[in-house]
């Protein structure tokens, strides 16, 4: 189960995560994202994952799509922090950049 809260002011909108990120939860946390995005007072959204207990791997896909439009994702927790920065990281390229220099070391090309 997913329990999501909404908490809006004039500059953004949070959404608060508690529960496990997996199965169904994982559209509605899609569905729930489009409306606050979609409507007419969009704002910058955030998605506080400190009540998260569990992401699975299409919550995580999903989180990778909201980060990369833009989304800011936050949480405490060694489980959180550690999903955060596996997506930034994996979003800012270092993976693509890590398998191009390791096939440039194979191939022997510059």
């Amino acid at each position: 189960m997913l329990k999501i809260t909404l908490e809006a002011n004039s500059k953004s909108t949070v959404l608060k995560l508690e529960g496990k990120l997996m199965g169904p939860w994982v559209e509605e946390l899609e569905r729930t994202w489009n409306s606050v995005t979609l409507s007419p007072q969009a704002r910058r959204v955030m998605v506080d994952l400190g009540g998260v207990t569990f992401v699975d791997l299409r919550g995580k896909l999903l989180l990778t799509k909201m980060h990369l439009a833009g989304v800011e994702l936050a949480g405490d927790g060694a489980m959180t922090r550690f999903t955060i920065e596996k997506i930034k990281h994996e979003c800012n390229g270092h993976d693509r950049e890590e398998n191009r220099h390791e096939d440039t070391l194979r191939n022997g090309t510059h």
